[in-house]
């Protein structure tokens, strides 16, 4: 994984293994921890996301969805995690 930088000074501080790219290929029958980042282009700032599906496809072509609902999400949990950012001086 190469540098990511977001608002031209923080730093993303995890290494690349557990960087999971919005293309990944990741390993049969075990657990793994990831960060799982991405952006909406071309979208007004007050529109409001009300659903999210990440789409988990196998080499057999079998698909798994995992879908995010705007009426599921506890808002007292975080989407991102402060920890893995470093601010750049």
């Amino acid at each position: 994984m190469r540098k990511v930088i977001f608002n031209r000074n923080q730093e993303l501080q995890i290494s690349g293994k557990d960087f999971i790219n919005n293309f990944a290929i990741l390993p049969n029958d075990q657990n793994i921890v990831g960060y799982l980042m991405f952006k909406f282009e071309h979208i007004k700032k007050e529109t409001k996301i009300k659903k999210t599906v990440f789409i988990f496809r196998s080499f057999e072509n079998k698909e798994i969805k995992l879908i995010f609902n705007e009426k599921t999400i506890d808002e007292n949990q975080l989407f991102y995690d402060d920890s893995i950012w470093r601010k750049q001086l």
